[in-house]
């Protein structure tokens, strides 16, 4: 970012533009209804990916996000002109009264531009064209641009760069009160931390939480959604995907590490979200299944065991009485373990995943008629995600990622008058 920087501020010209955009992107916040493509929306959707690498600076000077701490902040702003800076506080009163109220819809804005539009188009491509994909943090080359490994089912599809709003929005955040800490702040961390992991953006997750560690450290919610990243990131089919997979130029994929180590990232979490929340479920089971994961197998039980005592939902009590009966059946106690899949069967009877585990209780115990007897619907059925919660384990499911982005968007759906 930074030679495009210094290329973009070395004249007049370029600046008096970012001017000029600075007052549309402002009339675009206050006029943008949250979750709608409006015509305020379309006007920062016109933007190019270099557009808003121009215009990063200078949102971030007008809505004051800090540079303590924030090195690359730091030079970003330091190559403002003093024209620059002089025109940017004309326009901060048009920000109106409540500044705080207006960085809050700024981030909502630019999560729009994600959600519902596409990618910014890049008009230049960087100088490096060998930089690689980079699953945690910003590539080191001269672009500092992030580039993303695109893939369908565990495939390798394509690279394609990150979306930079999502670097916007954060910024919009940074800028909100610290002391104490705005909680519109963990509320965006926590919607969005479960839009990426349902979508698979490990990519953007990775950094997202990666600067909600810096700002929210202590949500539970956040905890627990980083908890459920690193718990996807250690699943056979991401161990699979990263061990299979070869890009062109020697690049290769980062930011994921070896399923132990995944796990134990997704176990302390889990554990912190739960010392900040007790009463957090869904933390407790996942924790669980973390435990049992690493075969420690009667820890693992015991906690399911309360979590499915405890839940409300009938998706956590089914994903309960599942990871109950993967846990009694590697300790040896079949007959329990084949209870415990059948009342998995009660709560959803056309899954698979509990027949599975009903026949390997029932052949371990010599019962192999009724063993196949047991499996036999899962292989003739016609398999469909939502006869079986364990599909979307690793990911969410629709109607909680709607409810979270309702939530974010709701106080916004009206301009600002």
């Amino acid at each position: 970012m930074a030679v495009i920087l210094a290329v973009v501020f070395s004249g007049a010209s370029s600046n008096e533009r970012a001017i000029l955009l600075l007052r549309d992107w402002i009339d675009a916040v206050g006029h943008h209804r949250a979750g709608e493509t409006d015509p305020a929306l379309s006007t920062i959707g016109e933007w190019t990916y270099e557009d808003v690498e121009l215009m990063r600076p200078f949102l971030e000077s007008l809505v004051g996000a800090q540079p303590r701490g924030n090195e690359e902040r730091r030079q970003r702003l330091s190559r403002l002109t003093a024209a620059d800076q002089a025109a940017i506080r004309e326009l901060h009163v048009r920000l109106g009264l409540d500044v705080d109220a207006f960085r809050r819809r700024a981030a909502i804005l630019h999560t729009d531009a994600v959600l519902r539009l596409e990618p910014p188009r890049v008009a230049t491509p960087p100088s490096n064209r060998t930089q690689g994909p980079d699953w945690a943090r910003r590539s080191s080359t001269s672009s500092g641009r992030r580039v993303d490994v695109m893939s369908f089912d565990a495939q390798f599809r394509n690279l394609e760069y990150s979306n930079p709003h999502w670097e916007l929005a954060m910024d919009m955040l940074d800028a909100l009160p610290a002391s104490p800490r705005d909680p519109f702040v963990a509320d965006w961390y926590a919607a969005i931390g479960v839009f990426l992991v349902e979508q698979r953006r490990f990519s953007d997750a990775l950094v997202h939480f990666d600067r909600a560690r810096g700002l929210v450290p202590g949500d539970p919610r956040v905890l627990y959604g980083e908890a459920r990243l690193h718990e996807t990131l250690s699943s056979p089919r991401m161990q699979n995907f990263v061990r299979v997979t070869t890009l062109d130029n020697g690049v290769f994929v980062r930011g994921i590490d070896n399923a132990r180590t995944e796990l134990r990232r997704a176990e302390t979490l889990l554990q912190r979200a739960l010392i900040a929340d007790p009463e957090l479920v869904a933390a407790r089971l996942r924790l669980g299944r973390v435990v049992m994961q690493q075969q420690r197998w009667e820890e693992g039980l015991k906690l399911v065991e309360r979590a499915g005592a405890d839940a409300q939902d009938r998706i956590l009590r089914y994903y309960a009485y599942l990871f109950t009966g993967d846990a009694l059946l590697a300790l040896g106690n079949l007959e329990d373990a084949k209870r415990s899949y059948e009342r998995a069967l009660t709560s959803f009877p056309d899954a698979q995943s509990p027949r599975l585990g009903m026949a390997a209780a029932l052949g371990a115990g010599g019962a192999r008629e009724e063993a196949v007897a047991a499996v036999l619907p899962a292989l003739t059925n016609r398999p469909d995600p939502d006869d079986d919660p364990w599909w979307v384990y690793y990911d969410s499911n629709a109607e909680e990622e709607a409810a979270v982005l309702e939530r974010l968007r709701a106080p916004f759906r009206e301009p600002l008058r």
